[in-house]
């Protein structure tokens, strides 16, 4: 429903509805906004929304064996419900020039009926996601809860006269709670994210162009759970101030050389993509040496070059 107070303020309602079959658990979401434009060039925005997610499939479906020979288990996640979200969001739009926008937006985010074991146990679906392996936990009840809130610039150059920029920076704080009734970090929350990113055109004749584009991006560091070393000389991991810590902040420049060129019936492109040029070791997570009884880090991609050939019909 989009109602217009004048033709300077608007306001947009509306209701989401979904369901999931398998277990008949379903959501009605109300949405609202609002929209001033001040001026010509320059607008205000505020809205909220109720949001809802359904987990993943494999949180449904897993199981705990309790007898191997007869092929016996327990699967008690089949009736979770969604995960819901009171989201609200204040937004401040300029575009001063006709190819040129400055945007800054201050949110606030409450998460409820998150899944997490019915224990006082650190884990809590929302940090599902962050790594290649997820937890097959079957004891999951929804009474976990998050909240996420920060600001964000979006500065931006749009294509025209042959280049383009994008500037972004967000700060935030990421935060959740299980059945132990107190805050923690998310393993998303890094704090911080910077991107820079650009590129220019170099028309070549008529029928060939070469491009360069270029990326930066800086973030805070990977929040972990810690490895320690306990008396028997093994690794194990301190649940106790999971997420408590994180890495060294994320550094990485990209870089790409291409050329195109347009032909009667097709398109050739040549691209060499520079991947994480300055090849700065990120790390990516902590591991136990069992022989050295050392605990080291394992880092990420360092610098890797891609060559790139395309036909375009």
């Amino acid at each position: 429903w989009n109602h217009k107070f004048t033709s300077k303020f608007d306001m947009f309602a509306g209701l989401h509805f979904q369901q999931l079959t398998s277990n008949n658990t379903w959501s009605a979401e109300p949405r609202l906004s609002f929209k001033w434009q001040l001026v010509s060039n320059q607008s205000l925005s505020f809205g909220y929304g109720l949001h809802s997610q359904m987990q993943s499939l494999f949180l449904y479906y897993a199981r705990t064996p309790i007898d191997d020979f007869y092929n016996q288990y327990i699967q008690n996640n089949t009736g979770l419900d969604f995960t819901k979200s009171n989201q609200a969001v204040i937004s401040y739009d300029w575009i001063p020039l006709n190819d040129f926008r400055i945007k800054i937006e201050t949110y606030y985010q409450y998460l409820f009926d998150v899944p997490v074991r019915a224990d006082t146990s650190y884990y809590s679906a929302l940090n599902a996601g962050a790594g290649f392996y997820q937890e097959r936990v079957n004891d999951l009840i929804n009474k976990g809860t998050g909240q996420n809130y920060g600001v964000e610039i979006t500065i931006e150059k749009f294509f025209s006269n042959n280049f383009y920029f994008l500037a972004t920076g967000s700060l935030f704080d990421s935060k959740y709670k299980t059945l132990e009734d107190f805050w923690r970090n998310t393993t998303f929350n890094n704090n911080y994210v910077v991107n820079v990113l650009g590129g220019y055109e170099f028309k070549i004749g008529t029928k060939s162009l070469l491009s360069l584009d270029a990326k930066l991006v800086y973030a805070g560091g990977k929040r972990f759970i810690p490895i320690i070393v306990n008396e028997e000389g093994e690794g194990v991991y301190d649940f106790e101030n999971a997420f408590a810590t994180k890495t060294d902040p994320y550094f990485r420049t990209d870089l790409r050389i291409s050329l195109k060129v347009n032909m009667k019936r097709v398109t050739q492109e040549w691209g060499l993509d520079l991947q994480n040029l300055t090849n700065h070791k990120n790390i990516y997570n902590q591991n136990f040496n069992s022989e050295t009884k050392e605990v080291y880090y394992s880092y990420q991609q360092g610098f890797y070059p891609m060559f790139l050939y395309r036909l375009t019909f």
